[in-house]
């Protein structure tokens, strides 16, 4: 019975580690800055795949994925209206967010899944009220 309590915790413990490794590999690291020479740190962290997110005065940013992923960007906040789509291998870097996409206020979403098949009614996160 005792071994069989301990088969059960390792195998339990097993697959919290392979589950904790699966949930990272969901993820994409972004990196937003005060200023064009990604200087001054706005935010700093790991992203999910899928959600919103929204830039607000950021100046430049740096995104990176574990793999091929795609960038819907939308020109305002809420990843609201027409977006154009961006294929991000390993790390995309833009110095420059307004003279780049023409304002500082844009917002994106960061995904695997086929662009056109994705839903626009998404969760939005905004660095600055964290919400």
């Amino acid at each position: 019975m005792s071994k069989t309590i301990a088969s059960i915790v390792l195998l339990a413990a097993g697959l919290s580690q392979l589950l904790s490794v699966a949930n990272a590999a969901r993820t994409a690291n972004i990196k937003l800055f005060q200023n064009t020479n990604q200087v001054l740190p706005f935010y700093s962290g790991d992203y999910a795949y899928n959600k919103c997110f929204n830039t607000a005065d950021a100046k430049s940013m740096v995104i990176s994925v574990g793999r091929k992923s795609t960038m819907l960007r939308f020109n305002g906040p809420d990843c609201k209206g027409k977006r154009k789509r961006s294929v991000i291998r390993d790390t995309k870097t833009v110095s420059d967010i307004a003279s780049k996409y023409g304002n500082t206020g844009i917002s994106f979403v960061i995904t695997r899944y086929n662009p056109d098949d994705y839903e626009t009614n998404i969760p939005v996160f905004d660095y600055l009220n964290m919400a």
